[in-house]
This record gives C-alpha cells, structure tokens and sequence, in this order.
C-alpha cells in the first residue's frame, strides 16, 4: 500500500491490493459489453502509480 495519507486514496490501495476484491467490485460496474471481454483471470497487481501528479487531485 503507499505512504499516501489521503483516507479515500488508502480505501482504495486497500481493497484493490486484493484481486478477489477487486474482480467482485469491477466486474458489475463495468458495462457488460467491457466486462465480458476482460479475461478476469489475468488481472494481476502492479507496482506504482498510474495517475501523473499534476492531475492527482483532479475531481
């Protein structure tokens, strides 16, 4: 999880650090059109950030 002290940013790094969680909450958010062609099985975690700084506190 990152040194981030952004209550929302660390709910985030918390529940999708963990793949189950992650497929259970994406997969019916998802239009189904999208999630049907996702090979959930391959959805491994990476390392890193992938919002740029300037644009991290966009909303």
């Amino acid at each position: 999880m990152n040194n981030n002290n952004h209550p929302h940013a660390n709910f985030a790094a918390s529940v999708f650090s963990n793949l189950t969680y992650t497929r259970q909450i994406l997969k019916p958010l998802l239009p189904i059109k999208v999630s049907k062609n996702i090979d959930w099985k391959t959805l491994k975690l990476t390392d890193g950030s992938f919002v740029d700084a300037p644009h991290l506190f966009d909303t």
